[in-house]
């Protein structure tokens, strides 16, 4: 599973390469620089209700825990109830049952059809009485990305990363940041938070050993990365990262963030350094 954060697709590009050692494995590319023949994704397949909800809250930043707890709360009981409605989850289904009539209308026809309670419809209720007016706000970010160029790439029936790596497949993300700047930020972190979700699955497969290749990671790197980094190895992958510098790192917004970094790096390969800071702080590393 690769991410490119260049967009490039020319010669001698990860996509050029890719096409030419791949041999009689099958290759997903997944390409924001060339939408019309971009394989589709779905990152919610074979997701639970938590796991839907924390991947949609991961693509924000929250001002206010309040806020978030709040949205957190109303995405886990949609997710809920769209599983228990036979709604394969997908960006779509959950932008399209974001609203409280349409939460309120299934909850109520799960519970005519006994599939849930009295009970639990009633709170299904409570938490749209509480949780809607905040969680609308946040669906309205969610809604950006389904109505924009790349949301056509978003469907219930496409390539996820955990299916990949079960077909032994080779799965590519071609991002753009010159065209998309902050759509790239936003489905960079979706594919982090489903490289998360199929880490948690081979925890119990073991399957072969999986490579994680993150390239150009300062275009989307949020904190799920440093997760990734320091629990994958037990799930037997390996996860190879790729930045220009190590001030790129810095982007995360978090002061910690490129020690975690380091230090959860076993190996690395250091180019010449232009910024002196970083020669030195790589030279401190090393020891010298």
């Amino acid at each position: 599973v690769l991410i490119d954060g260049k967009g490039d697709i020319g010669n001698d590009s990860m996509l050029d390469i890719l096409q030419k050692i791949k041999g009689e494995r099958k290759l997903y590319v997944v390409n924001l620089s060339d939408t019309l023949s971009s394989c589709t994704y779905n990152p919610f397949k074979g997701a639970n209700a938590t796991i839907a909800k924390d991947m949609l809250v991961s693509l924000t930043t929250w001002s206010e825990e309040h806020y978030k707890a709040n949205t957190e709360r109303y995405i886990q009981r949609l997710a809920r109830v769209l599983i228990q409605s036979k709604i394969p989850l997908s960006f779509d289904s959950l932008i399209e049952h974001f609203s409280d009539e349409s939460l309120a209308a299934l909850s109520k026809e799960l519970h005519i059809n006994g599939v849930i309670s009295k009970e639990e419809h009633a709170h299904t209720l409570e938490i749209i009485d509480a949780c809607y007016s905040i969680a609308r706000d946040a669906a309205a970010r969610f809604a950006t990305m389904q109505e924009s160029e790349i949301g056509s790439l978003l469907t219930k029936d496409g390539i996820d990363v955990y299916t990949s790596i079960e077909e032994n497949a080779i799965l590519l993300f071609v991002l753009n940041p010159l065209i998309y700047p902050e759509l790239t930020t936003l489905f960079g972190r979706l594919v982090l938070a489903d490289c998360k979700k199929a880490v948690s699955k081979l925890f119990t497969d073991h399957k072969e050993r999986v490579f994680f290749v993150f390239d150009e990671i300062n275009t989307y790197v949020s904190y799920s990365l440093i997760n990734l980094l320091n629990k994958s190895r037990s799930a037997n992958v390996t996860c190879i990262c790729a930045t220009q510098s190590l001030s790129a790192l810095d982007t995360a917004g978090v002061d910690s963030f490129r020690k975690q970094v380091i230090e959860n790096c076993t190996n690395s390969i250091v180019p010449r350094q232009n910024e002196p800071a970083n020669a030195e702080e790589w030279a401190k590393v090393f020891g010298t």
